[in-house]
């Protein structure tokens, strides 16, 4: 499977120290660094330092499933990506999780978005990949 992960840009408002430095998106690292023996396809989107839009993104990386981490500052933004992602593609699985995640879930129960994880976060995405690797594979079969 092609897997995009991404950090979201902080909204305008938020008062952070992005101006002065900007830290590594360490909790998708870890993600990369355990899906990827698994033979899928994984990038990093690092909305804080990249400049093109979201949609420039999904339409060249061509992602079957989309991750999405991020604080209560992200909230809106992460809605407003899962519309975009869908926009595109609608079969592209969009997933949120974090830490905003896993203590408010229902803050993401949103059309745009399919799974939200609410504990165990590299485990259960690894649970979601391999589910949604079943289920194409079932697709692929016809039964007499």
């Amino acid at each position: 499977m092609n897997i995009l992960l991404i950090r979201p840009k902080p909204p305008k408002e938020t008062i952070g120290l992005q101006s002065v430095m900007i830290c590594e998106p360490l909790e998708l690292e870890y993600l990369v660094a355990n899906i990827s023996p698994l033979g899928h396809k994984v990038e990093i989107l690092d909305m804080i330092l990249e400049k093109r839009p979201l949609e420039y993104y999904i339409k060249s990386c061509k992602p079957d499933i989309v991750g999405i981490t991020g604080y209560i500052s992200h909230v809106n933004i992460i809605k407003n990506y899962g519309k975009a992602i869908k926009g595109i593609c609608k079969d592209i699985k969009v997933v949120v999780g974090g830490v905003h995640a896993e203590v408010v879930p229902e803050d993401f129960l949103y059309e745009h978005i399919d799974y939200i994880i609410r504990a165990n976060g590299i485990e259960t995405f690894i649970n979601i990949i391999e589910f949604l690797d079943e289920v194409k594979a079932k697709d692929n079969l016809l039964k007499k």
